[in-house]
């Protein structure tokens, strides 16, 4: 016999294991006021938090327990830089110096109705020897939930905003600029993306009979070429990207005509995405014994620019499992989907859905889902899992099949987010580092089914914590937008390694050693090959008192491409101060 309590607990999981594994109902966040992320502090007898993973490297914007109350934390920091290659060219290179000026505020709220994690920090670069690349990036990350009425009506924000390179690096590279926003690109190849999301829902549990929510989600996504002094992460906001092509020789100017890459629509994108979703379920309790069921009726709506522009994603379905034992669970879902979007050529699908699967508890730290069924039109497998070996080491793993772009890409990651100590994105279910703000193929209005594997392992010692993460995503060419041309339409598949070290030399001393390393597909189906990229960072932190913080950081940036134009090296040095008020 099987106690209540453990089918309830099983019961929550199952609900969330499922829509992880479900890329339509991304857009929806994944937490919720019965389904807290993993992050969430926990504290011992003597109100001292039981994991303290987060005391060893640098202290970041949301360290430590947050304390009763509401906490506002303003910041401001200077790193000055040596930048060997600043205009990021393949010949010709030219050195400059950069200080990166930055002013942020943190925001903290621990009070019995509302729970938030908000960091905003714009930073300035300004260039010694080429006044013409200043720009001003916005920085921004947090997450927060309010309870307007206990077991009923709830409401979740979150939000995103940073710089990233236009045509896609890996995950692992970034940390240039006093907020790790930037890679030491000049502005002429970098983005400006932001997303934001805000969901009024309403929960209750109704008894041992089950819960229910209803709620409605908005979701704004944009990316926009970096132009001029400023880059403002608001909604519909547009760039020119004329500057990306200035410095080229001109033969490089020649092989960019005849690549077709200009008509890409990858130099000048300014894409947005306007998600709407509504979403209904209810999840039986624990009167079922061993048995529980699933209902979840959901619709979204997309407008905007790009591949997504005027479709929609609907589906129904009900999910029935039971618990074999109190370590494995077996289930089984049928349904219906509704899937359109405008483009060349138009996508339509609709069909019946269903999905037969397995879910493993070996420890109260570990879950695994593995279900094969058909959704999104085909036969494919998902699975989501986290895995506790030792108190030391922890593996995570998923595989996700979706439709969508890449501002698609964005969203489900936000939806899936939180935000650690250190003020990176991780998956809020299983801790996992969550991938570069747009993925690894870089900015993309066309309409992909997308394949998504990603794998890390995390192994903690007392002052110390290696990370090792890799991602292969595989993008089905569906339709292209009008903003693209047909020289960027093609299947793309592009894979990213990344590992870390961090090392707590002393209690005011720390370091961070990392490195990527991702392949992809040229930019143009006209010039075949593959692109590389390596990027590698050694950052030193020292801690002066409570509020005043120096650093000293080498990075390391090379891109091999089949454009010459886009192939480079650049070697940055910097030292930075960085002041709490």
């Amino acid at each position: 016999m099987i106690p209540k309590r453990a089918v309830a607990g099983f019961i929550a999981v199952s609900a969330v294991s499922w829509l992880g594994n479900t890329e339509q109902a991304h857009a929806f966040p994944l937490t919720d006021a019965l389904t807290p992320s993993i992050l969430a502090p926990t504290l011992d007898m003597q109100g001292e938090p039981t994991d303290l993973t987060s005391q060893i490297g640098p202290s970041g914007p949301f360290s430590g327990v947050p304390s009763p109350g509401w906490t506002f934390t303003p910041r401001a920091g200077i790193q000055t830089s040596y930048n060997d290659n600043v205009l990021a060219t393949h010949s010709d290179h030219r050195w400059d110096s950069v200080n990166y000026f930055t002013a942020g505020l943190t925001v903290q709220g621990n009070t019995d109705r509302v729970t938030a994690r908000f960091d905003y920090a714009p930073t300035m670069a300004i260039y010694a020897r080429t006044p013409s690349l200043n720009y001003l990036s916005q920085n921004f990350t947090g997450n927060g939930s309010i309870t307007f009425v206990p077991d009923l009506f709830y409401m979740d924000l979150r939000g995103l905003a940073g710089v990233q390179p236009r045509n896609g690096t890996g995950f692992g590279a970034s940390g240039v600029g006093s907020a790790g926003a930037t890679t030491g690109l000049p502005p002429n190849q970098l983005s400006q993306v932001v997303s934001v999301g805000l969901t009024p829902y309403l929960l209750h549990r109704f008894g041992e009979y089950g819960t229910g929510k209803i709620g409605y989600s908005f979701n704004g996504s944009n990316q926009s070429p970096i132009s001029g002094f400023g880059a403002f992460p608001f909604i519909g906001s547009t760039g020119s990207a004329s500057q990306a092509v200035s410095s080229l020789t001109q033969a490089q100017q020649q092989q960019l005509n005849q690549s077709g890459f200009l008509n890409s629509g990858i130099l000048n994108q300014n894409s947005t995405q306007i998600t709407n979703q509504e979403v209904a379920q209810f999840q039986t309790g624990e009167f079922l014994g061993r048995f529980n069921n699933l209902s979840i009726i959901s619709a979204s709506q997309y407008s905007g620019s790009g591949g997504t522009s005027n479709g929609n994603q609907n589906f129904i379905s009900n999910e029935l499992g039971y618990a074999v034992t109190r370590q494995i669970t077996v289930f089984a879902s049928i349904g219906y989907e509704d899937i359109s979007y405008q483009g060349n050529p138009s996508i339509k699908i609709n069909d019946a859905t269903w999905q037969v699967g397995v879910t493993l508890t070996p420890n109260s730290d570990s879950k695994i889902t593995i279900g094969y069924g058909h959704q999104s039109g085909v036969d494919s497998i998902e699975a989501n899992g986290t895995y506790q070996v030792t108190s030391r080491l922890q593996l995570s793993a998923s595989y996700n099949t979706g439709i969508g772009n890449g501002l698609s890409q964005l969203q489900n990651n936000v939806s899936v987010s939180d935000v650690n100590q250190n003020g990176y994105l991780v998956n809020a279910l299983t801790g996992a580092p969550l991938f570069n703000l747009g993925g690894t193929i870089g900015s993309n209005n066309n309409l992909y089914r997308s394949r998504t594997l990603s794998a890390s392992a995390q192994l903690v010692f007392d002052r110390d914590v290696i990370m090792a993460s890799y991602l292969m995503s595989d993008q089905e060419l569906l339709a292209t937008s009008q903003s693209n041309g047909s020289a960027f339409a093609s299947n793309t598949t592009s894979n990213t390694g990344y590992g870390s070290w961090t090392h707590q030399i002393a209690p005011a001393w720390s370091s961070i050693v990392s490195g990527s390393y991702t392949t992809q597909p040229s930019q143009s189906s006209a010039v075949a090959g593959t692109q590389k990229t390596l990027n590698a960072n050694l950052s030193l932190q020292y801690q002066i008192n409570p509020t005043l913080t120096a650093s000293a950081q080498y990075a390391y940036y090379d891109r091999s491409s089949p454009l010459t134009f886009l192939s480079f090296t650049q070697n940055v040095f910097l030292l930075g101060i960085m002041k709490t008020f």
